[in-house]
């Protein structure tokens, strides 16, 4: 069994343990099985995106994909956006205090 792991532009990883904390904060999900179906992660990232910023209603916006990607899975493609996402959840976290 191969490992998931996905590398952000942050130069951080997001594993299978972290990609499946997302989906449960973002979607109604218990089965890591999830973290391999583009639906739920797809749904995921919509839900992440949607951000409450001093009281007011954010979308953040979705990350481009970047070219050296291109050639991998649906899944692993959309994982680093959704990595991406947290990665922008949490500097505008960092930022606000």
């Amino acid at each position: 069994m191969r490992r998931l792991e996905v590398k952000g532009s942050d130069g951080g990883s997001l594993t299978a343990e972290m990609v499946t904390t997302a989906l449960t904060w973002f979607g109604d999900f218990t089965d890591p099985e999830t973290v391999r179906d583009p639906e739920a992660i797809r749904a995921a990232i919509e839900k992440a995106r949607i951000y409450i910023l001093h009281g007011r209603l954010c979308r953040l916006p979705l990350p481009a994909v970047p070219e050296e990607m291109e050639g991998a899975s649906e899944a692993a493609r959309l994982l680093w956006q959704l990595d991406e996402v947290l990665v922008q959840i949490m500097r505008i976290n960092d930022e606000s205090m």
